[in-house]
């Protein structure tokens, strides 16, 4: 799949930026507050999502392992 067929999300009300981590380790890369760069990204191998649906799913990971 190309980067022009996948979707950048939308920006949530509340959320300003979108947060790139590499889909092989999940590990956070870079913040971006540009759609433009959020465009960008290489499919492939990062994966985009709003700061908000990057928290959101940090926030789970950390209370499934029982971390709170």
């Amino acid at each position: 799949m190309t980067n022009e067929q996948q979707h950048t999300p939308e920006l949530e009300p509340h959320c300003g930026s979108w947060i790139i981590t590499r889909t092989a380790t999940g590990e956070a890369v870079l913040e971006t507050w540009s759609r433009k760069v959020a465009d960008a990204i290489n499919r492939d191998r990062y994966t985009v999502q709003t700061a908000a649906q990057y928290l959101g799913a940090l926030n789970r990971k950390i209370r499934e392992a029982g971390n709170v």
